[in-house]
């Protein structure tokens, strides 16, 4: 058996960055709906998908029965699955969204019916499928929902709890990976902002407003403090872990900047301070330990203008940069999702306020080795100003208690299917095919390998170089978004001879020899009906499977040493990929 050998060494230098590295696909969706809404939530699958979470503009007013809508996109943006996810009488406000390196999904936010406010935990397989579902009752008349985040076997649920009676409380809520309560902790003071993280000790850092509450891990209080009313300057993001403290934004009349707490609760740094609006910044930590932030910029007319910065690690500014495309664009929240290179950038429209031709809610992905698209690029920005802010951390007195969540029994999501398919504006993906053909002996075999690691076979298959040996058609694609090309491989051999072979002697006395009447063939049998009868013409043994073989006995027993018949018909596959047909009867006989 000889192989062939072909090596198409083609490399597609659009996707790969410095050093031959693959880059990301880079697209720009604009949404609209079902995919229209204030606070779009991004989050990534292990295997580089993208959960674009949408609570609906709806939403906001009262009495409106909306669910809410997820869709999984792959890494060119198109819609893998995209569902809308309702619960019966209850309107939905989704929260906060996280998936597990196991690709579980997980969703956290609140739900309404009349005067009853609850919060709901989901966990969805990746596929979209509601594998676990509960409604909790935190047990004050009104609650808010702000963050969810996970570890190995717990969730952290955080939210506002609101009473007629008493001040504002935040509310600690642990439960396990099966959504069940394990324990809860309430606290004051409190404000509507915030959000908690579980920090590497397996304690919680927890931020509302201007105020910070640090609990271990059995949720007994470390630490609290507050930054002081020092002018206008409140806290609007974080926190996020950025290894040796904890990362966080605030803004300050038309101008936002970060700070960096210690372990502790001490201030390390702050940043410069820069123009933005007074939507929370999103943050991503990057894997060299810098830090990836995306706001909104005042725009020359008004409008809210996308904006990018690199944060190093002692704060300093490393990079500004301002989106601009081929049409305006106005946009309210962000969301943002950084993996190494490849940025996801979600924006949600300004509630209740349309610009018209202007582009509120949107998808892009880019790669931060090159910020120039197709219809997009990132322009760079200096508009940095010296941080003479004061900001000054005072001891918090926080009264502590424990919480309870009553579960609430209920129905599970009802999931209804979405057809959604966003386009890209910046160019329409250009298909491209590239075959190669060859005619081969009947026992020769051809040894293929693709162009590069961009590549992968249309079957799941992942040797390369790959042997193949059965005459066929085989693809394999491209991962490129804009321009995807096609790999054809045609194998075509030459007919082969296919011998059948029908012993005519067996012993069935289980020495492990010719203890069985059984067809071979060099072709692979794709059908086979074997019978066998006796001398008196009567059948002994009947099978259509083509792994036949006749054992030797007759009703349970063995059978008679003698002559036998055997009568096959058969159907084999030849090298050529062509059915061969054919019959035989002859004598057997049977030894004992």
């Amino acid at each position: 058996m000889k192989p062939h050998l072909l090596c198409a060494c083609l490399f597609l230098t659009c996707l790969l960055g410095p050093g031959g590295r693959l880059s990301a696909q880079r697209y720009f969706k604009v949404l609209d709906k079902p995919l229209k809404s204030y606070a779009k939530k991004i989050a990534r699958f292990p295997n580089g998908d993208v959960l674009l979470a949408d609570a609906p503009l709806e939403v906001l007013t009262p009495g409106k029965n909306i669910g809410i809508f997820l869709m999984r996109l792959d890494p060119c943006g198109n819609a893998v699955w995209a569902n809308k996810y309702e619960l019966g009488q209850y309107y939905l406000d989704l929260s906060d969204v996280k998936i597990t390196a196991a690709g579980e999904i997980f969703l956290y936010g609140s739900a309404y019916a009349n005067s009853q406010e609850l919060i709901f935990l989901a966990k969805l397989g990746e596929d979209g499928a509601v594998k676990r579902f509960r409604l909790f009752n935190p047990l004050f008349v009104d609650h808010f929902t702000f963050s969810i985040d996970l570890d190995e076997d717990r969730i952290l649920a955080y939210g506002l709890l609101l009473h007629w009676n008493v001040p504002k409380r935040g509310f600690v809520a642990i439960f396990n990976r099966d959504l069940n309560f394990q324990w809860g902790k309430s606290f004051s003071p409190f404000e509507s902002t915030g959000t908690a993280i579980i920090t590497r000790d397996g304690g919680f850092l927890c931020r509302s407003g201007p105020h910070l509450v640090q609990l271990d891990a059995q949720g007994q209080l470390q630490w609290a403090t507050t930054l002081a009313d020092t002018g206008g300057v409140y806290p609007v993001v974080g926190p996020l872990d950025a290894g040796d403290g904890f990362l966080f934004g605030a803004y300050h009349a038309g101008r936002a900047f970060f700070y960096k707490v210690s372990p502790a609760g001490q201030l390390l740094w702050k940043s410069a301070t820069f123009p933005a609006t007074k939507h929370a910044p999103v943050l991503a930590r990057q894997p060299d330990g810098n830090v990836l932030a995306a706001w909104n910029s005042p725009g020359p007319n008004g409008e809210n203008e996308p904006c990018l910065l690199l944060l190093s690690p002692d704060g300093d500014i490393l990079l500004q940069h301002k989106l601009m495309i081929g049409r305006p664009i106005d946009t309210g929240p962000l969301s943002l999702s950084a993996d190494g290179n490849t940025v996801r950038l979600a924006g949600s429209a300004e509630p209740y306020i349309t610009q018209p031709d202007t582009i509120g809610d949107f998808l892009l992905q880019f790669s931060l080795d090159s910020l120039t698209g197709d219809c997009f690029q990132w322009e760079p920005l200096n508009t940095f100003e010296p941080n003479n802010l004061p900001l000054v951390f005072t001891p918090l007195d926080t009264v502590l208690s424990d919480a309870q969540m009553q579960d609430v029994t209920v129905g599970s999501f009802a999931v209804n299917p979405l057809d959604a398919l966003f386009p890209d504006i910046c160019t329409a993906p250009t298909e491209s095919l590239v075959r190669f053909d060859t005619l081969l002996p009947c026992t020769d075999d051809w040894v293929v390998s693709l162009p590069g690691p961009e590549v992968t076979w249309d079957d799941g298959a992942t040797d390369n170089p790959r042997l193949l040996r059965q005459a066929g058609v085989y693809r394999a694609t491209s991962k490129s978004c804009s321009a995807p090309v096609t790999y054809e491989y045609v194998l075509r051999k030459q007919a082969c001879s296919c011998a059948v072979y029908l012993p005519n002697v067996f012993s069935p006395n289980e020495d492990g020899v010719n203890d069985r009447l059984e067809i071979s063939s060099q072709c692979p049998l794709q059908r086979l009906r074997l019978r066998v009868y006796d001398r008196w013409g009567n059948r002994v043994f009947e099978s259509d499977s083509p792994d036949a073989a006749w054992d030797g006995r007759f009703q349970g027993k063995p059978a008679l040493p003698g002559v036998y018949v055997a009568a096959i018909d058969y159907q084999v596959l030849d090298n050529s990929g062509t059915l061969q047909e054919g019959a035989r009867t002859q004598a057997v006989t049977l030894l004992r």
